[in-house]
């Protein structure tokens, strides 16, 4: 829902809004302070000015709390695409749009790459071990200019993967991602991934 998620998003920017809210309460309990001391025609006039005012920092507010939900949907939508188009259907075509030139990533199997070429060697590494390879997006969660993502990553190991010969058996595991944007576009992917769990797959399946 929309309240959930500016809940969760809520950033430095979206504050704005709360301050203001309680400087207008501050505000109303000085006018009536005005209106008792200066009298009814007088705190009439600042009253007129007042409200004035008060509409034009509301709209700013309002403004400034829309731009940070979009601002934050927009990223979780290039998180999705991220994995969804680059990874899911493997198309490295799409990697300018979505991923910063000077990108880095640490993936879930412990390698870093930098840019976008290190970038799709990983991914073709990945593909080339695992056929049917899903990356699935449990839970998304946002704050500036950061999104944190609970993932499921699965395949059928198919080629040399770890060290483990082929077992042509599916093996899943759990992992973690933090991203961090500059602009409408990922600038580092920092994940972690439940190696061990893997690995235990990897030996069961031999057999």
């Amino acid at each position: 829902s929309f309240a959930f998620t500016v809940e969760k998003t809520i950033s430095k920017n979206c504050v704005v809004r709360i301050i203001i809210i309680l400087l207008n309460i501050q505000l109303d309990m000085l006018l009536e302070r005005v209106r008792i001391l200066c009298g009814r025609i007088i705190a009439a006039q600042i009253f007129l000015i007042f409200n004035f005012s008060k509409s034009c920092t509301s709209f700013a507010a309002n403004q400034q709390l829309m731009l940070c939900y979009r601002e934050v949907n927009m990223h979780k939508d290039q998180v999705r695409k991220f994995y969804k188009v680059l990874w899911d259907a493997h198309d490295k075509d799409a990697i300018p749009t979505v991923l910063h030139e000077n990108f880095t990533f640490r993936g879930s199997l412990g390698q870093e790459k930098r840019g976008h070429a290190g970038f799709a060697e990983y991914v073709d590494m990945v593909h080339k071990a695992l056929g049917n390879y899903e990356c699935v997006i449990e839970e998304l969660v946002a704050e500036a200019n950061k999104v944190f993502a609970k993932m499921t990553f699965t395949g059928i190991h198919r080629d040399d993967f770890m060290g483990f010969n082929p077992s042509q058996k599916r093996v899943s595991w759990s992992g973690c991602a933090l991203f961090t944007f500059e602009g409408e576009l990922i600038k580092d992917v920092w994940v972690l991934g439940d190696l061990k769990n893997l690995e235990e797959q990897l030996k069961r399946n031999q057999s």
